[in-house]
């Protein structure tokens, strides 16, 4: 730490994290690292009340109030700022190291490949918040498979977050690549364990459904397919993946982006957003899926609303056997009590699908 006024102490803290490579206990949650740590070359100036700071390479720039939660104020080479008396102090650090709580199922055999699956909390949530509201234990130690449930970053305004599509849900300049970084923890995850390669999926919540269309788009050659509970892809279709992945999306009718979005019409959406059913019709063309079958079985997912109140719409490549649908939760709101039966139908939808291969 250094001193660089009277009044405000500024540090800048490099990170020399060590890397291990953890492989875990079955039937717990292990951190598996992902990345490796250096020293950031750097300078630093203070002039008339500002800070100037120069990397060699490009970094990530933190602030800190406590020194126990960082949150992202810039990424790049060079940082100039007044000095806020709010945020004492700063770090410069490469994206990576960062941890992911894994979770090994029960009977895990490392002479047995394992699906794996990308478990993404929500805007302003964590890894104990989503594996609170989609616990997936019971179902890895079922179903033979290994989970991750990463953390977003804290943004510039103390919000931890995935920087997923344009609309939310801040500026993509202040957040490393979590797109690079999701992709990383697959390789890691393939790296430490037996990973079946046509079996590798990503859900989220929100912010990281969103987070899990990003990865569809940008990962499609290495995902089998997403499930995506109350996000949204981009309006956009020139955002569309290079090869077959399957969808499953659920959504609520009363949230406030089932009939899509206009900029000003939420806070934290910085980007128009399609309607849910326009996105599901721009998933199913990118996947070439023709095939539209509305079931007339309806399905009971929510605890709180009487009967069975969810339709399922279906689009399906008859050729490739691609899936792109619609779980549609009529009077169904953002943060919902969904069932632990509900719960249940999602992983076994999505543990079905295998990838597709152009």
């Amino acid at each position: 730490m250094c001193r660089l006024s009277k009044t405000l102490i500024i540090s800048i803290i490099l990170l020399f994290n060590q890397v291990l490579s953890v492989f875990g206990f079955e039937g717990s949650f292990t951190e598996m690292n992902i990345g490796e740590s250096e020293n950031l070359p750097k300078s630093l100036k203070v002039s008339k009340g500002k800070l100037a700071i120069s990397l060699k390479v490009s970094g990530l720039i933190e602030a800190s109030k406590d020194l126990n939660t960082w949150y992202g104020i810039q990424q790049g080479r060079r940082y100039l700022s007044k000095m806020d008396q709010e945020k004492i102090f700063y770090r410069v650090r490469k994206p990576m190291p960062r941890t992911v709580k894994t979770y090994v199922p029960k009977g895990y055999d490392k002479n047995r490949k394992h699906p794996l699956i990308i478990n993404l909390h929500g805007f302003t949530g964590d890894w104990e918040h989503q594996n609170g509201y989609f616990p997936l234990q019971k179902h890895a130690d079922n179903n033979g498979f290994i989970f991750c449930v990463p953390d977003g970053e804290y943004d510039g305004n103390d919000r931890r977050r995935w920087n997923a599509i344009d609309a939310c849900c801040g500026t993509r300049e202040d957040l490393p690549d979590d797109s690079t970084y999701l992709k990383s923890v697959i390789t890691q995850a393939k790296n430490n364990f037996n990973i079946d390669d046509d079996r590798i999926y990503c859900m989220g919540f929100s912010n990281g459904g969103m987070m899990s269309y990003r990865m569809a788009i940008d990962h499609s050659d290495v995902l089998a397919g997403i499930v995506v509970i109350g996000g949204i892809s981009y309006k956009d279709k020139k955002y569309a993946p290079k090869n077959p992945i399957h969808v499953l999306h659920i959504h609520g009718t009363q949230e406030e982006n089932f009939h899509g979005t206009e900029l000003g019409d939420l806070q934290f959406y910085h980007a128009v957003t399609p309607s849910v059913e326009d996105n599901l019709k721009n998933w199913a063309e990118f996947n070439e899926c023709k095939t539209l079958t509305i079931s007339e079985k309806k399905l009971n997912l929510v605890q709180r609303l009487n009967g069975n109140e969810t339709t399922v719409i279906n689009y399906k490549n008859d050729s490739t056997g691609c899936d792109v649908e619609l779980w549609k939760v009529a009077g169904g709101i953002h943060v919902e009590e969904y069932s632990s039966e509900m719960k249940k139908m999602m992983i076994d939808w999505i543990l079905s699908k295998r990838k597709i291969y152009k």
